[in-house]
């Protein structure tokens, strides 16, 4: 790492220093250093990573390897760039306002052609030396693509312009990958299919089992529109805050969207005591912390999701076929994205005590989780853990329902399980034979029926031909 930061100073110090890696019979780095060194270079060129005047032999590679570097481009960040390029280069900032401009409405799809720029990709790199890191990163990848065919994405976000380039040299091979989630990651797949470099090295017995590990599913969709709704937070908050307190003593991490507000909710019902033994972690921030590994519940409330662009990115990225070579049929943008969040979801599990080993198992621990039935993950937990014991998540709310509110809750939940996503609450009123103004007053009017309902990401929509009950979000 480089000594300019105060991190990167601390763990050079723990060796030999920055200034004796030749030296070091071990050396420890960062991916985004040795991309950047190896940038345009084999890796048998890269003089600073030697040990002993040579090109370092053995090769670990801890955690996801994506071999290509993903090439991708907002339209809107192209304006990011213009207030410093008006200044130092006023064609390129004209040329880069066209592109902004032809760029917008292209249809979802497109092969388009970036023009060739009229600064040399060092020149541009260089005019944003002094920039933001943002304004870096988006002038680099502009530099890249200049005078190449790249794949057009137009979806809610706006459009975004994709293509790859290798991410690491041919020679840096064979290195051994350690990834946990190497198993589940479609990724690898799509590697070993169009690359053919993959090699998988699965000894019998190798598999941890969960034997100690309980998972408790609360099938709900949990993406990050569906926390939108403040009655699906606060719903979701209370039953949180029930499998704290039924676990006195014991220390509990909560991972979440960030925007969702959904661990102030949690604080301000628990009391002083149960709030000391409580930590948060957003996701985003989810993979790269060992600071919870000794904490034996995590509860994961939420699923992560990228926008669909990002998945052919990734698709790219993992092949490293460049748009002009042809796109990729949906089945396998589709298992990217389940494996995706699958990936996501082992992860943000795996920064409690679940991540280490008592032989071949794992120390006693327990895992509470809200998805979909549609995320296919419920199907997919006992390849992820195997031998783990899977439990429907028990939610007080729905234990708090008595009489024609209940009989309606358990209508309602078979109707969802048959693929319903909008019903007719006069539907339920006709199973369940009541009248119009009894339902309505000891149903809909029912604070417990409409936070059981909030509970599994649904509210009572009124509406001028009556009562619907809608979806949050389809996340």
């Amino acid at each position: 790492m480089s000594d300019k930061s105060d991190e990167g100073e601390e763990l050079n110090g723990l060796g030999l220093g920055y200034d004796r890696i030749d030296e070091a019979l071990v050396l420890f780095t960062t991916k985004a250093q040795l991309r950047l060194r190896t940038d345009g270079k084999n890796f048998e060129e890269v003089s600073s990573l030697f040990y002993q005047g040579r090109s370092r032999k053995v090769r670990v590679w801890d955690e996801s390897l994506t071999v290509g570097k993903e090439l991708s481009l907002e339209r809107a960040d192209l304006g990011k760039l213009l207030k410093t390029l008006v200044r130092k280069h006023k064609d390129l900032a004209d040329q880069v306002e066209e592109l902004q401009k032809d760029l917008k409405g292209q249809p979802d799809g497109t092969l388009y052609r970036i023009p060739e720029l009229v600064a040399s990709p060092e020149a541009i790199r260089g005019m944003f030396a002094e920039a933001r890191q943002e304004e870096k990163e988006i002038a680099d990848t502009l530099s890249r693509i200049s005078g190449r065919l790249v794949s057009l994405r137009n979806d809610l976000y706006g459009e975004v312009v994709v293509d790859v380039e290798e991410g690491l040299p041919h020679d840096f091979k064979p290195c051994l990958v350690t990834d946990a989630s190497g198993r589940i990651r479609e990724t690898y797949n799509i590697q070993d299919l169009y690359r053919e470099d993959l090699i998988r090295l699965e000894p019998k017995g190798s598999v941890k089992t969960y034997t100690n590990l309980t998972v408790n599913l609360w099938k709900r969709g949990s993406g990050i529109g569906v926390y939108q709704d403040k009655e699906v937070v606060k719903s979701t908050a209370h039953e949180i805050s029930e499998v704290i307190r039924s676990r006195p003593g014991e220390d509990f991490l909560i991972i979440h969207h960030k925007s969702n507000n959904l661990d102030q909710a949690v604080l301000s019902i628990l009391n002083e005591e149960n709030k000391a033994r409580v930590y948060f972690l957003t996701l985003g921030k989810h993979t790269a912390t060992n600071r919870f590994s000794n904490i034996p519940n995590v509860i994961n409330a939420g699923v992560m999701f990228y926008r669909d662009a990002a998945y052919k990115g990734l698709a790219r990225a993992a092949s490293t076929r460049r748009a002009d070579c042809g796109g990729f049929e949906q089945e396998k943008l589709d298992r990217i994205k389940k494996a995706e969040a699958v990936h996501h979801f082992l992860q943000a599990a795996c920064r409690g005590r679940v991540r280490k080993a008592e032989g071949s198992g794992c120390p006693e621990s327990r895992l509470w989780v809200i998805a979909s039935p549609q995320s296919g993950l419920e199907e997919m937990i006992p390849d992820i853990f195997p031998d783990c014991t899977l439990d429907p998540w028990k939610l007080t709310l729905e234990s708090s329902l008595k009489g024609k509110s209940k009989e309606a809750f358990d209508y309602l939940q078979e109707l969802l399980k048959e693929g319903h996503t909008e019903i007719k609450c006069a539907d339920i009123r006709n199973h369940l034979g009541m009248t119009a103004s009894n339902f309505t007053r000891d149903v809909l009017k029912s604070d417990p029926f409409n936070e059981a309902v909030s509970s599994l990401g649904y509210f009572i929509d009124p509406r001028s031909r009556g009562y619907y009950i809608s979806s949050t979000s389809m996340s």
